[in-house]
């Protein structure tokens, strides 16, 4: 998939890769923007571990797991909220390395990093949420449903008629 948005890093502002950021996420309109609740370290049973490190990974694992479901990938996110309790430069350290192994050959999402002193879990330690864009997946309905409606107002294109092959047409407009 071809990243959507443009992630810009102004000169005039600190180069934030270092940390496992960008500055800026430029998304054209009429994107799909998939949202992607706060996920904690728990796994699929909701177990969650004692050491940080674990935890962010479970998150990652998590946020690949939604992704996945909407046809979608890391590379497509271009913001990340998150949230670490008692925020330290070791816990800072630890989720940089894994952001750049993820984001490894690409631009990283926008990212706020919020310390708390607790999050929703009894023992949770991280918690991100994302906003992925993708482009929108409907081109070739979009596109069958214009050929149908010409080759039915339109004479000339009925010529047409019998290439195009289209699926589920609303009844609507396809009774023109």
């Amino acid at each position: 998939m071809n990243q959507v948005f443009k992630i810009i890093n102004p000169n005039e502002l600190y180069d934030p890769r270092s940390n496992g950021y960008s500055h800026i996420a430029v998304v054209p309109p009429n994107q799909r923007i998939i949202h992607i609740a706060g996920q904690g370290g728990e796994n699929k049973n909701g177990v969650l571990s004692k050491n940080f490190d674990q935890q962010v990974q479970q998150v990652f694992y998590n946020i690949q797991y939604a992704l996945s479901s909407v046809q979608a990938q890391y590379t497509d996110i271009a913001v990340l909220r998150i949230l670490i309790v008692d925020h330290n430069p070791e816990k800072h350290q630890i989720l940089i390395q894994v952001m750049q192994t993820l984001w490894k050959h690409h631009a990283f999402p926008v990212c706020t990093l919020i310390p708390v002193s607790r999050l929703a879990l009894d023992g949770m330690l991280i918690e991100i949420e994302a906003t992925a864009y993708t482009a929108q997946t409907n081109y070739r309905e979009n596109l069958c449903l214009l050929l149908k409606i010409l080759v039915k107002i339109k004479p000339y294109f009925g010529l047409w008629r019998q290439h195009v092959v289209c699926v589920q047409v609303p009844t609507t407009i396809a009774n023109l």
